[in-house]
């Protein structure tokens, strides 16, 4: 059995954090027609999620200010997302 420490816990949620946050720049970038865009938001809803709930569970460890921060960041990026994927019905 492999044990992993905290520390390669925490390298491995960055590289996932990071690979999630490359994947959705690289769907955004990729999109060309409005009908590709409204095909791809879904996909970008739910990957925006968990990067959000990442961020958002960072934040709750995070010291008061860099927790507001951080949190109002998160509530900018979920209402732009909402915002986008309502305009795009």
């Amino acid at each position: 059995m492999h044990v992993i420490s905290a520390e390669q816990k925490e390298e491995s949620d960055d590289g996932h954090f990071v690979h999630q946050m490359d994947l959705v720049l690289e769907i955004l970038t990729s999109v060309k027609v409005k009908e590709e865009f409204n095909e791809i938001m879904p996909q970008v809803k739910h990957v925006s999620d968990e990067l959000l709930c990442q961020a958002m569970a960072i934040a709750q460890v995070s010291i008061a200010d860099d927790s507001s921060n951080i949190t109002a960041s998160c509530y900018k990026v979920r209402n732009f997302v909402h915002f986008v994927t309502n305009k795009t019905r």
